[in-house]
């Protein structure tokens, strides 16, 4: 396909420049969502003015950060089918997130998300990946995409609970990370509360 500095045709799809994050879930591509790469021009969502690489764009201010492709579905759940493997799960905000909480925790609780806060996932279709579970985890942002996501994970389960993260200096879960944070001793105290039946559910 062709290409230009901002990316290129692949399979009939305009791919940005950037990490290719794909929604995949019971065998099906729900979407793909592409990372941009700091420092490498793009062209803002908004107004179309270039800008030198991703962030908020000088000319109108709108966020620049993520791109998808044609066809998306967004409201999907990413790595909804680890969901299946266990009664316990855990909700974070974003994909990166994700990845490295199920890369530091995911042999002791699946690790599940959203992808975005104000997603709304169908009941019908995502409802079955929430059966059976005694605890849903959710560790999201302190702000207001946190509690919207949250809203959105207790909407399609009465059994979300919240986990959030240690007081400190960190917006979620990879800053926790790289600030030093071990995820694996701060998700321990809320897998044995929820094992017990002392689970304090979300009003």
């Amino acid at each position: 396909g062709s290409s230009d500095q901002y990316g290129r045709e692949l399979a009939g799809l305009y791919i940005p420049r950037g990490i290719v994050i794909p929604g995949i879930a019971k065998g099906a591509i729900w979407y793909l969502k592409i990372r941009l790469m700091p420092g490498v021009p793009c062209t803002c969502s908004e107004c179309k003015k270039a800008m030198p690489g991703p962030g908020e764009c000088p000319n109108c201010g709108e966020s620049n950060k993520y791109r998808g492709v044609k066809g998306n579905r967004p409201a999907a759940i990413f790595n909804a089918d680890m969901l299946e493997t266990s009664d316990m799960c855990l909700f974070v905000e974003g994909e990166f997130d994700c990845m490295l909480a199920h890369q530091e925790i995911g042999d002791q609780v699946p690790v599940a998300t959203l992808g975005a806060a104000t997603n709304r996932p169908d009941l019908a279709t995502w409802g079955r990946f929430f059966y059976g579970k005694r605890a849903v985890m959710l560790a999201y942002d302190n702000d207001q995409a946190g509690d919207d996501g949250a809203g959105a994970i207790a909407s399609l389960t009465d059994a979300a609970v919240l986990a959030p993260l240690p007081a400190g200096n960190w917006k979620d879960v990879t800053d926790f990370y790289q600030a030093g944070g071990k995820l694996a001793e701060w998700i321990e105290p809320y897998l044995a509360a929820y094992e017990s039946d002392a689970v304090f559910r979300l009003e």
